[in-house]
Order: structure tokens, then sequence, then C-alpha cells
């Protein structure tokens, strides 16, 4: 977490619960610090979440957004097969980039959880599923989620990325998709490559609930409001 007000605040929730031997929050930005930090953590990771990072809705910030290139390489490094990754938001663009950005730089290496193959337990951003075949969608079925800005109260803060949140350590090699080498050199990657492509993995929609059970103050405030939450469970094959 990038803010300290909120890291000092939550360490100190956890020391008052008596959890503070068994939770810990960093004071970093992940995007540029994650490997550093996890390159000296003696344990296993299993999960990580990415839960709703600032939007960034102006154009020329785009590069400040958390989910870059540099990033998906390092969990995608750090998580051992079977381990999970949690992406959330409740900004649509913001899901819809996060889960493309994945996608387009480690579609081999992850897929959506089981969680996703359940019509009940998802919803979709089109009024008609696009896992419906043509004739009981009315048409063709998608498989892409336009990325509509959707209206939120939330402040979008232009000088500050949002933060990674991580479970227990892992350690894991992954491997360039192929031909993604020179995108993944740079760190930084073209908003529109991601952004604009037709996503497979939007054919799993977004997760109702919240698979990890425990929501964040954010998330608490969204439900309280009826406000949409955009969820996606991926797996590290």
């Amino acid at each position: 977490e990038i803010r300290k007000p909120l890291v000092d605040r939550a360490s100190e929730w956890a020391t008052r619960l008596g959890y503070d031997n068994h939770v810990h929050f960093i004071y970093s930005n992940a995007t540029i610090h994650l490997e550093s930090i996890m390159s000296t953590y003696p344990g296993r990771v299993e999960n990580v979440y990415i839960q709703f990072p600032d939007p960034h809705f102006k154009k020329r910030h785009r590069k400040r957004r958390i989910f870059q290139p540099n990033l998906v390489r390092a969990i995608r490094d750090m998580l051992p097969p079977g381990g999970t990754l949690f992406l959330q938001s409740d900004v649509h663009f913001v899901s819809c980039a996060m889960r493309n950005c994945f996608e387009y730089y480690a579609a081999d290496s992850f897929h959506l959880a089981p969680q996703h193959a359940g019509h009940d337990a998802v919803f979709f951003s089109h009024t008609t599923d696009p896992r419906a075949t043509p004739s009981e969608a009315g048409g063709p079925a998608s498989s892409s989620d336009v990325p509509l800005l959707v209206s939120t109260d939330v402040p979008s803060s232009d000088d500050e990325d949002a933060s990674a949140v991580t479970g227990e350590h892992a350690s894991g090699a992954g491997h360039d998709a192929p031909g993604n080498a020179e995108r993944d050199a740079g760190g930084g990657g073209d908003d529109d490559d991601y952004d604009r492509m037709d996503s497979k993995w939007a054919l799993g929609g977004w997760l109702k609930e919240n698979p990890v059970g425990v929501p964040t103050e954010r998330e608490y405030a969204c439900g309280i409001k009826g406000m949409p939450v955009y969820r996606v469970l991926l797996v590290r094959n």
C-alpha cells in the first residue's frame, strides 16, 4: 500500500486484534518493488490479490496503473501451479483492463478458476450472457466486455498507484509467452494492446461473490450501496 496512513491504521488494527504476528502491511509501491520485496521472503506465496486499484481515469496517467507487464511477470513467476490470483474493482473498465492485461501477457500461465463455470455464480456486463448460443441471445455471441465507464463515487488519485496484497509466499518459474518477450522487457505496455483486446476470459463473466470471503472496506461499502463489483479469479497453470 502506498498510502502510509492506511498502512499505519491497518497495522494498529492488527495489533489490537492480536494478529500482528500473522499479518503485515507494507508501505511500498507494488508495481516497482514487489519483486525485490518477495526475493527476501522465505515463505511460499499461494495467493495474490489486487483489489480496487486506483482507476487513473485520465488517459495520460494510465501508465501509473498498477497492472503493468512487469507486475504481471512478477506475479506469474512467484505463484506456484495451483496458486490463485484474485482481481476486483467496482470500476468496470478497471476490472476489464486488469483481466485483459494478465490475459494479454500471461494467457499461457493462467486459466479461469472453476467458479466461473457456474451460471449462478457469475454475471455479465452485457444484458445477454455471451456464452449463450446465437439463437438464445438473439444474435452472435460476444467474447469480450465493452469497456464501459460506469459512474462511481471513487475518488481517483492521479498521483498515486494502488496496492497489491500478497498471500503466503511462493516460488515458481514462469516463462514468456511466444512473442511477448519484447513487450515484457520494457516494463510498461501500450494500453491499447490489452484495453481493446477481444478477451476470451470475458466468457467466464464476473464472480458475484468474493471467493476469499473477507471483504475490503471499499467492497463492504459497495455492498451497502448496492453497487456492482467486477471480480475475476485466475489459477496458475
